[in-house]
């Protein structure tokens, strides 16, 4: 059954050394949820636990920025800087990035975004380079066989209110940055119940 949480080890992943204090696992869920008996896709999740020996039943769910930034990465600088100290911290990697399967990565856009350095800004040939990459992306993800329409902000917040219910937690905190705002929004609008800040 979808949604379901599969434990699993955690990645290794330098520059986020905290992440091996963390337990980690796969969201699995169902990649268009118009189609409940389609395809699924799985998120990495990871649990960072509390620094403090009060540590209270309401984990703080950190929404990474990008879109597509890597949660873990960021989560890291957080623990580091001791922001939360008496809350879980649990970041799920948004679907399509970095630890989610499929990843929807692109040669052609990671190629396009090391060329760029050398290219002039704003210029009619650097536009059409970046709208091959696109196109190109595009053309090679559609070949995978993913549902590109269901990799979106709605189906994130989704999958963000499903794992709060597959990890069995009444209520939790919500703290985003750049996008992982915005997103944190789309999650009040549409999923507003367990939601404590």
């Amino acid at each position: 059954p979808v949604p379901r949480f599969e434990p699993a080890p955690c990645p290794k992943l330098q520059g986020a050394e905290e992440l091996a204090k963390a337990s980690c696992g796969y969201l699995v869920v169902t990649e268009n949820r118009r189609q409940p008996n389609g395809r699924t896709i799985r998120l990495m999740v990871a649990k960072y636990p509390a620094r403090s020996a009060e540590n209270r039943p309401d984990p703080v769910v950190y929404l990474a920025g990008g879109p597509g930034d890597i949660a873990p990465l960021e989560v890291n600088g957080l623990i580091a800087a001791d922001f939360i100290r008496d809350r879980d911290i649990l970041v799920m990697s948004q679907r399509g990035t970095m630890f989610s399967e499929p990843a929807l990565t692109c040669a052609a856009s990671d190629h396009f975004s090391r060329e760029l350095l050398g290219l002039r800004f704003y210029s009619e040939a650097t536009k059409r380079a970046h709208l091959a990459a696109t196109e190109a992306c595009h053309r090679d993800l559609a070949a995978t066989g993913a549902d590109l329409s269901a990799y979106n902000s709605t189906e994130s917040a989704a999958d963000l209110a499903d794992l709060r219910k597959a990890l069995g937690f009444d209520a939790w905190n919500v703290y985003g940055t750049s996008y992982g705002s915005y997103l944190a929004q789309t999650l009040m609008r549409d999923h507003s119940e367990g939601i404590r800040s």
